[in-house]
């Protein structure tokens, strides 16, 4: 265990609270989203606290995306079904990734998306 902490309450809870963040740490470290020197500087509990503010299901998209399983077509043609072709859907380009999917210009995408960033809005999760 890293960091140094005084463990008040249950030692389980501490352990795999410890073994999350060094997991989370390593996973970051080789998706090369942030160095295993940065990710103690960041405040964890801070964003965990700034991401309640938003609705349930942007939570979920955010988490998905960020964590690159969002049901784009390379997603689920590793997954679903070898019948999928990893292409988009709306502009034809190959490899249909999560960074795609925001920056598809495509009109079809682009009116897609607004439509779903509203649904986000006004469902309140």
């Amino acid at each position: 265990m890293g960091r140094r902490k005084k463990v008040t309450s249950s030692i389980k809870e501490a352990m795999y609270e410890e073994w999350g963040r060094a997991e989370a740490r390593s996973l970051m470290a080789k998706r090369k989203i942030v160095s295993e020197d940065n990710f103690d500087k960041i405040h964890w509990e801070g964003v965990g606290a700034a991401m309640m503010a938003y609705p349930q299901m942007f939570r979920v998209y955010v988490v998905k995306h960020v964590s690159h399983f969002q049901g784009t077509n390379r997603q689920l043609s590793r997954d679903a079904s070898p019948a999928v072709d990893n292409v988009c859907p709306c502009c034809g380009a190959k490899d249909e990734s999560t960074g795609h999917i925001t920056r598809c210009c495509s009109t079809n995408r682009l009116t897609s998306s607004a439509t779903f960033f509203m649904r986000l809005t006004w469902t309140g999760g």
